[in-house]
């Protein structure tokens, strides 16, 4: 789904900077793009809703895709 979103170079690049951060660091990256962008709730909810939908498109909404869904609402929270 990413592929057809973005530019597979940027997609490289991303990736490539994941690898090397620990969760910690991914945190303050997603707080920090949440603050610098002035995300409102609604913008975060359409996030979720987004995530949600890429967990279930197997047609599987397994523990784990349910846990990490369950802490992103939580992190995505203004």
């Amino acid at each position: 789904m990413l592929e057809t979103e973005l530019d597979k170079e940027l997609i490289k690049k991303i990736s490539k900077e994941i690898k090397e951060d620990n969760d910690y660091q991914r945190l303050q990256k997603v707080s920090a793009y949440i603050q610098d962008n002035d995300c409102t709730q609604s913008d975060l909810d359409i996030l979720l809703n987004e995530m949600k939908e890429i967990f279930m498109s197997d047609g599987d909404f397994d523990v784990m895709e349910q846990a990490a869904f369950r802490f992103m609402k939580k992190m995505l929270k203004v």
